[in-house]
C-alpha cells in the first residue's frame, strides 16, 4: 500500500478487506469474512519490528520467484499444450508439478496435467479451454503464469513457485505423457459404458420401439438380409449417440449446462416425440393408409412387415428404429451408464465420443449379435398370423408413451403448451388420413400438406410459450410432503448447521426416476426414517434446464438424474446412491446418521 504524499505523519491507517473462498473435499463450501487492521504511520523508511523480522522472511520465502529455466511450447494442438521446462539440475528429485495460468480462459484447471521428467526436462500435458473462448494467441508468447514443482527431500515435499513465459518451440518436439491412471480411468469408462448400453436394453422407456424390431427380426432371421438391417439399425444408434455427444459437447463448450437427456428439457422436442409416438401407434395399428405403390412400399418399409420387401425400404426402417430407439431412450440412466457419461463430460473430445460409441455398441449388440448369427435368431418364435395380432397390440405402448409425454410437457408449459401440442397432432392425424385419398385428387394433397404445415406453425408457437414460462423446479414438489425445493444455498445452510441431508436430483421425463419415487422413496418407512433421525429432504426437479442442479450433478461426476446423495452429518462424507434404488438401500444408508 502506499499512502498519500500528503498523510500526515502519525496518522494511523486503517485496512479493509473483504474475503470470500471455497472449503472443499468432496463438496465445496462457500465461506466469507469482513478484515480490518489498523496501522501506526511513521515518516522514513518502513522497518520491521525484530520481532516480526522471520515471520515476513518466511512468507516471502514461500512467493514465487522468476524462474531459472528455460521454458517452452514443445507442442500444441486444439485440446492440449506441451509444456516443456529445459535446465533442471541433474541431482533435481522432483517428482510432481502443475502450471497455474495467469490469465482465464486458457488452461482447464481442473484437469489433471500428467508429467514426465527425463533427462533434465520436465514436460507437463495441460488441456486448454475449448476453442472460440477467450484465449491468447498462438503467436508470440503464449503461456505465462506459475509452475510450482515439488521435489522429495527425503523428510518431505517440498513446493517451490516460478513465474515463467513459454513460447512455442517448433524444433521442440515431444510425445504428451501418460499416467496409468487416466488410461485405467478411459477404460473402464468404456467397459461401464458398453455394459450400461446392454442394460438400456431393459428399461421400460425402450422396449415399444425394440418390440417393433424384434419383429422384423422374426420375419426374417436367418435371411441375407437379416445381417444388412442388423448392420444398418446398428449405424443408426451409433450416429444417433455420437450425434447426442456431439451435441451435448458443443453446448458445454459454449458455456451451457447440460447433462444427458438435455434434448428432453426442450419442450418442442417433447412435443414432436409426443406427435411422432402418435404417428407410429396409428401406424402399427393400421390406421394409417398411404396411396399408390409407392405409398405401400414407404408403408411396408416403415412397418418392417410383409414378404418381399425392397431393400431399400427393408434397410431405412432399419435405420429409422435404431435412431428412435435412441431418442425414447434418453430419458432412461441404466446402472454403469451414470460415472462413464460423468467422466466422458469432463474429458477432450476424442474420449468423450469414444464413451459414448461404447454406449451406441452396448446398446445395439443384443439386435446384432441376433441378426448376425443365424443360430441365434432361429431360437425366437416362428413368424405366423400372430405376428400381425402383436404388431397391433404394440400400438398401445406408444400411446401410452405419447401420454406420458404430454404429462411431461404440461409440466414445463401449463394448459397453454398442452393445447398447442395436441391440436398439432390431430392435424398431423388428419393430414396422414388425408394421404391415403391422393390418388383421387390434387387438392386433397394440398389440404394434407397444409395440415401437416399448419401443425408444425401450432408446434412453434407452443415452443415460443414455453420458453417464456418454462423454470423453476417445483413441479414434482410435494408441498404436503417432506421435500424442500433444492437450492445449495439451502443445502450448504443445512451443512453449516451439522444435519443429516437426503438430496434428491429427479426430472418428470426420467422413468427411472419416478420408478423409484413410487417404489423407495414414498413409502411410510422412509418418511418414519426421515423424522426419526431429523434427516431434511431436498429435491431438484431438472424437467426443465437449471444451471444450478447441473453443477451440482457435475460435482458429482454424472452427467444426468437420477443422483441420490446422502450427508450423514458431522462433517461425514456425503455418500453416492445407486440409481436404481430400494427401499432397503435408502433406510440401510439413513441408518449411520448422528
Amino acid at each position: 500500500f502506499t499512502l498519500a504524499p500528503d498523510w500526515p505523519a502519525g496518522k494511523p491507517v486503517e485496512i479493509g478487506l473483504r474475503a470470500d473462498w471455497l472449503v472443499c473435499s468432496d463438496i465445496c463450501i462457500p465461506e466469507s469474512v469482513d478484515l480490518a487492521l489498523t496501522l501506526p504511520t511513521a515518516s522514513g523508511p518502513p522497518r520491521a519490528h525484530p520481532i516480526n523480522g522471520h515471520a515476513f522472511d518466511e512468507a516471502e520465502a514461500t512467493f514465487p520467484r522468476a524462474s531459472p529455466f528455460r521454458a517452452s511450447l514443445a507442442g500444441a494442438d486444439d485440446e492440449t499444450f506441451l509444456l516443456a521446462i529445459d535446465g533442471l539440475p541433474p541431482s533435481s528429485r522432483v517428482d510432481d508439478a502443475y502450471f497455474f495460468a495467469g490469465s482465464p480462459g486458457i488452461v482447464r484447471h481442473a484437469a489433471e496435467q500428467p508429467v514426465s521428467v527425463e533427462n533434465g526436462r520436465l514436460v507437463l500435458a495441460i488441456e486448454r479451454e475449448p476453442a472460440g473462448e477467450s484465449g491468447p494467441s498462438l503467436a508470440g508468447p503464449l503461456l505465462e503464469g506459475v509452475l510450482v514443482l515439488q521435489e522429495d527431500a527425503g523428510d518431505g515435499p517440498i513446493r517451490q513457485g516460478f513465474l515463467l513465459s513459454a513460447g512455442i518451440d517448433p524444433a521442440s518436439a515431444v510425445s504428451v505423457p501418460s499416467t496409468p491412471q487416466a488410461s485405467e480411468g478411459l477404460w473402464q469408462a468404456v467397459l461401464f459404458a458398453f455394459l450400461g448400453g446392454l442394460i438400456l436394453n431393459l428399461m421400460p422407456c425402450v422396449f415399444p420401439v425394440l418390440s417393433m424390431k424384434a419383429l422384423s427380426l422374426m420375419r426374417h432371421a436367418g435371411e441375407p438380409g437379416a445381417v444388412t438391417q442388423g448392420l444398418v439399425y446398428t449405424a443408426g444408434v451409433l450416429l444417433s449417440f455420437l450425434g447426442l455427444a456431439t451435441a451435448l459437447i458443443a453446448m458445454k463448450r459454449a458455456g451451457a449446462a447440460v447433462g444427458w437427456g438435455f434434448q428432453l428439457q426442450s419442450p418442442p422436442v417433447i412435443a414432436l416425440l409426443a406427435c411422432l409416438m402418435l404417428v407410429v401407434g396409428l401406424w402399427l395399428a393400421g390406421a394409417i393408409r398411404l396411396a399408390g405403390e409407392t405409398g405401400e412400399r414407404l408403408q411396408a418399409g416403415l412397418m418392417n412387415t410383409g414378404s418381399g420387401l425392397a431393400r431399400r425400404s427393408g434397410t431405412a426402417g432399419s435405420f429409422f428404429t435404431g435412431v428412435l430407439a435412441v431418442l425414447v431412450a434418453t430419458p432412461c440412466t441404466a446402472p454403469f451408464m451414470a460415472p462413464a457419461l460423468g467422466f466422458a463430460l469432463t474429458r477432450n473430445t476424442t474420449t468423450a465420443l469414444a464413451v459414448f460409441a461404447a454406449l451406441g455398441i452396448g446398446f445395439a449388440m443384443p439386435f446384432l449379435l441376433l441378426s448376425v448369427l443365424p443360430g441365434i435368431g432361429r431360437l425366437l418364435p416362428r413368424p405366423g398370423p400372430w405376428m400381425e395380432r402383436f404388431r397391433e397390440v404394440l400400438a398401445f405402448p406408444m400411446y401410452a408413451t405419447a401420454a406420458w409425454l404430454l404429462w411431461v410437457l404440461t409440466r414445463q408449459t401449463g394448459p397453454d403448451g398442452l393445447l398447442s401440442t395436441l391440436l398439432a397432432a390431430v392435424l398431423v392425424a388428419f393430414a396422414l388420413w388425408l394421404l391415403r385419398f391422393s390418388a383421387i385428387s390434387a387438392r386433397l394433397l394440398t389440404a394434407g400438406a397444409f395440415a401437416a404445415a399448419l401443425a408444425l406453425i401450432v408446434l412453434q408457437g407452443g415452443s415460443q410459450n414455453v420458453t417464456a414460462t418454462s423454470g423453476g423446479q417445483s413441479t414434482l414438489i410435494d408441498e404436503a410432503g417432506p421435500a424442500e425445493p433444492f437450492s445449495q444455498a439451502r443445502l450448504d445452510e443445512l451443512l453449516g448447521e451439522d444435519r443429516p441431508v437426503f438430496v434428491n436430483m429427479t426430472a418428470a421425463w426420467c422413468i427411472t426416476c419416478l420408478v423409484n419415487e413410487r417404489t423407495a422413496l414414498s413409502s411410510t418407512a422412509f418418511q418414519d426414517a426421515l423424522e426419526d433421525a431429523d434427516i431434511a429432504y431436498l429435491k431438484g426437479d431438472w424437467t426443465s434446464a437449471d444451471p444450478e442442479i447441473t453443477t451440482f450433478l457435475e460435482r458429482f461426476d454424472r452427467s444426468g438424474v437420477p443422483v441420490y446423495v446422502f450427508y450423514p452429518g458431522k462433517n461425514g462424507k456425503p455418500r453416492l446412491l445407486p440409481q436404481i434404488l430400494t427401499e432397503s438401500t435408502v433406510l440401510e444408508a439413513f441408518a449411520g446418521a448422528r
